[in-house]
């Protein structure tokens, strides 16, 4: 009886904290997903951002992306510092100030 108690009370504290949650969470008409309103809804759509992501958000991650590939492109040796042995290479390569030219330490 005592067990049978329990599992109502708990039934019912589920039920509450479902009915006080679901205005918070949509239901995907496309994926059939369930999603809080608040990041994971794509509001201008109607659909989850997993259907239909948000598309300024991709593109800043886009260009951002595009810029890490460009500065590793850009910092990569040029073609004569590759003909260097790897035992001259830290020897033979000195850091200079951008502006005057003299080494760095």
């Amino acid at each position: 009886m005592h067990d049978f108690a329990w599992e109502k009370a708990h039934d019912e504290a589920f039920k509450e904290a479902v009915a006080e949650l679901k205005p918070d969470f949509i239901q995907c008409p496309r994926c059939s997903a369930w999603v809080c309103r608040r990041s994971c809804w794509n509001t201008k759509r109607g659909l989850c951002k997993e259907c239909a992501p948000d598309l300024g958000v991709e593109m800043s991650a886009a260009q951002a992306s595009r810029s890490v590939e460009e500065i590793w492109a850009h910092a990569a040796m040029a073609e004569e510092d590759k003909q260097l042995a790897k035992e001259d290479w830290r020897e033979t390569i000195v850091a200079t100030c951008p502006n005057c030219e003299r080494p760095l330490a």
